[in-house]
Order: C-alpha cells, then structure tokens, then sequence
C-alpha cells in the first residue's frame, strides 16, 4: 500500500499497489505469460526470481507476486477448514455456507491477480533480466525461452 497526504496534521490517504498491464515487447518472445509457477514455485528459496523481480522496478507487480505467492498457503488453509466445518453439526451450517462464499470470494481475487500479472507481462519483463543476471554470472538459471531469442537482450 501506498501512503500519502496534502500537509502536516491532514489526513492519510492510502491505495493499494497493484500490477498494471503492459504493453507486448516489440521484439518476438516464446515466455508465456500465462504459466506464472516460476513465480512462486521454491518460494522463498529462489533468491535469482526475487531478484530480478526487485530489479524490474515495478511496487504493483511486486506486491501482486507477494499477493499470489501467498495465496496458495491461505487456499489451503481455507480448504482445510472448510473440510471440518463439513463435520461439525447442522447448527454451524450457516458459518460454513459464509466461509464457502469467502472462498469463492478470494479465488476470484486470485484470478484477478493472476490476470494482472499476465496483462503485466511480468514473465517477459523478467525474463531479460534473468538473462542478463545469468550471463554476468550473478545467477544460474536456466532459461524458459530458446537462446535463439535470450541475445536480443543481451
């Protein structure tokens, strides 16, 4: 979240950070922007995404990254207790059917991130950096994309 105010004493106001699309490169690229594992998958071990993540510059499109990331544990959870609210008497029926629409709820808030990270183009904006990192030996990594296309940003 992003804070701000108009003086000493006034009000804060505050807005949420959030990925913004982005236009395509005007270069061709096989990264697809719709596979975003390699964003969480070894989370928080996988120190060269992170990296390059935080070099890409971008507030909203790290705070969506934090969003998602974070999303399957909580998914989990929330199934996980959906599953035992399963069992427990028809008296709690009414707190199952409201934690089952907050499921339905924070899917729907995945999806949304996950559409903004792909409008972000997020996979092709990090995957130059990636490159670039591998190349200066900062990282090792192993590349998505053919080579054949990883000298364009070189």
């Amino acid at each position: 979240m992003i804070l701000g105010t108009t003086g000493h004493e006034q009000p804060i106001y505050g807005q949420e950070l959030i990925a913004m699309p982005t236009p395509a490169p005007p270069w061709p690229t096989n990264v697809d922007d719709t596979n975003l594992e390699e964003l969480y998958l070894d989370h928080p071990f996988n120190w060269a995404m992170s990296f390059a993540l935080f070099k890409l510059g971008d507030a909203g499109v790290l705070a969506d990254v934090h969003r998602f990331r974070s999303s399957y544990l909580k998914l989990k959870g929330l199934k996980n207790k959906n599953m035992h609210l399963e069992h427990i008497i028809g008296a709690l029926q009414f707190e199952k059917e409201g934690h089952t629409e907050e499921i339905t709820t924070f899917a729907k808030e995945v999806e949304g991130i996950k559409d903004r990270l792909v409008a972000a183009r997020v996979r092709t904006r990090v995957q130059p950096i990636l490159a670039r990192l591998s190349v200066e030996g900062i990282i090792q990594y192993t590349m998505s994309c053919t080579l054949y296309h990883s000298h364009l940003f070189l």
